[in-house]
């Protein structure tokens, strides 16, 4: 096997374990002291992170897929713009259900 195949096989693995355990777990060990660390250097006010979760609702996504589309085309060609919208579609699909997979365990602890 490839050294590239074995480090992307070896990180595959490693995330679904750590999504598999997220549904066990409420916290791992250093969550909240980084939590923390990185909170106390954004500001308090977060509109703007409203603003950018905004952009997974309907008509922004549409815009969001057409502007990867166009710039996956431009700097890599038509099968890069197909794989990148590909990949895009699935991860929303997968993060739905991943979702409810992990948030029913974190939302009993």
């Amino acid at each position: 096997m490839r050294t590239n195949y074995a480090i992307w096989t070896g990180l595959l693995v490693i995330a679904a374990l750590v999504t598999l355990a997220m549904k066990f777990y409420a916290y791992f060990p250093g969550d909240v002291a980084i939590e923390k660390g990185v909170q106390s250097l954004v500001p308090q006010n977060l509109n703007w992170a409203e603003d950018v979760s905004k952009t997974l609702e309907f008509p922004w996504i549409i815009i969001v897929v057409a502007l990867i589309f166009a710039l996956s085309w431009i700097l890599a060609g038509w099968r890069a713009a197909l794989v990148s919208v590909l990949s895009l579609i699935g991860m929303l699909a997968l993060g739905k259900w991943l979702g409810v997979v992990v948030g029913s365990g974190r939302a009993k602890s």
